[in-house]
């Protein structure tokens, strides 16, 4: 255990004393450093996973590390994003009796919602929520024992614990060091996303996860709570959803499981908003890009060429943001119809998804590159293990967004360059090896 000491102290000590040092500044001036602080966690974590000491402390002393660095972090004022005031904000909505997505947190309908200290942080007021049901529901019951901010937090930190402990289950169960969850578990992203930023997507990772653990079981009862949490964690984030086929092909009562579950779910909040439910997730979809991976290259190539035919600017920036998703689109389906063609397992599937979402997204926030680390004890790769490590560096573009006297969105080539282009040149690497030795990286 004390060989583990010092390097879970230290990815701790990288995380929180920036944040500490920086405390009494403006966000836009504690950026960087905390930035930086981030980065240099990913030293001791590297140090750790890849030299395999994990093995000498065992499973307890990772989990109490674990525990240790998301403690030291509960504390500290969100920093890379704001979306953890939305959730307080949904939350409050749906307790004060208001459907989230009838309402946009600008509606005179929910003056009396407001208060003093969530509500000038509320990101997008302008738009209905765009959170899934079993969110808001969670959001709904964090605020109902309490806490806010750190209520929210503790919710996030929770199930993300609970995550890294299905993980380790699944590791155990097929003979391996379950202390090897702690590439999930001690990876700084996941710390950083979770413990500060208090981001809901753990409410999605444990039910997924769970939900491919129990379908290997034997008994025909837990394949169906399988079914169930799947569609909990579809009804959080609806990612999820794509796995449907996968988890029927493994056992047929999810055909009727999964939409009967989903469908209790989701039916009440859609009968009482209508059509309005899924309004701001368009807007998401049609809109938003942010740290764009290979839609980046798809879009600027489409560009390119209907900027020969096109004369007005705006049109032609328009038409190739459409074609750009359409692509994108099609090519996530592709990479589903190949996965389903080749009889992927669902744990391959759900990978194999994940990963498609992160590099075809035109928007992937560090906490969408989080999603990866569940997998990566089960041996997903390198590659995607670096990315995490590569993704913090997307929060550069945050500098001038968070000056009030600026307050505009600081992306630059050179900083999608340096997200991507590592984990570009290592998956290439490692591709490459694979066919040559026909022995797959671990």
């Amino acid at each position: 255990m004390r060989q583990l000491l010092l390097p879970g102290v230290a990815i701790a000590g990288a995380l929180w004393l920036p944040c500490h040092l920086t405390s009494g500044w403006p966000l836009h001036e504690a950026l960087i450093p905390r930035i930086g602080g981030l980065l240099a966690a990913f030293v001791p974590y590297l140090w750790v996973v890849l030299r395999r000491r994990t093995a000498v402390g065992g499973l307890g002393a990772v989990l109490l590390g674990a525990l240790m660095m998301r403690v030291v972090m509960l504390p500290v004022t969100p920093t890379f994003s704001d979306d953890i005031y939305r959730y307080v904000w949904d939350g409050a909505v749906v307790r004060a009796g208001f459907e989230p997505y009838a309402h946009a947190p600008s509606s005179p309908a929910l003056a009396e919602v407001r208060d003093p200290d969530i509500w000038p942080k509320v990101n997008n007021p302008t738009l209905r929520s765009i959170y899934p049901p079993v969110a808001l529901l969670a959001f709904s019951a964090a605020g109902r024992l309490g806490g806010g901010v750190l209520g929210m937090k503790l919710m996030s930190v929770f199930f993300d614990l609970a995550t890294a402990l299905v993980v380790a289950w699944m590791l155990r169960r097929r003979g391996r060091d379950p202390a090897a969850v702690a590439l999930y578990a001690w990876n700084p992203l996941v710390v950083a996303e979770t413990a500060m930023s208090g981001h809901m997507d753990p409410l999605a990772w444990f039910p997924l996860m769970l939900g491919l653990a129990l379908l290997d079981s034997r008994s025909a009862w837990t394949r169906r709570l399988a079914s169930v949490a799947l569609a909990v964690s579809t009804g959080t984030k609806i990612l999820a959803g794509a796995l449907w086929p996968f988890f029927v092909r493994r056992d047929r009562a999810a055909l009727w499981a999964f939409p009967l579950v989903l469908g209790a779910i989701v039916t009440p909040f859609a009968l009482e908003a209508g059509p309005t439910m899924f309004e701001s997730l368009e807007t998401y979809g049609r809109k938003w890009e942010a740290n764009a991976g290979a839609y980046l290259v798809v879009e600027t190539f489409i560009g390119a060429a209907v900027g020969t035919v096109e004369a007005v600017e705006w049109r032609r920036d328009q038409t190739a943001r459409r074609a750009a998703r359409i692509t994108v689109i099609l090519a996530f389906l592709g990479v589903l119809a190949w996965l389903w063609r080749r009889r992927a397992s669902p744990e391959e599937a759900a990978f194999g998804a994940v990963a498609a979402f992160v590099v075809l997204s035109p928007t992937v926030h560090p906490w969408y590159v989080a999603w990866l680390t569940p997998f990566l004890p089960l041996g997903r790769g390198r590659a995607w293990m670096l990315l995490t490590a590569t993704a913090p560096l997307s929060y550069f573009s945050l500098k001038t967004w968070l000056d009030p006297a600026v307050r505009t969105w600081g992306g630059s080539l050179w900083i999608t360059a340096a997200v991507w282009g590592p984990f570009a040149a290592l998956l290439a690497w490692d591709v490459w090896r694979t066919k040559r030795t026909a022995t797959p990286e671990i």
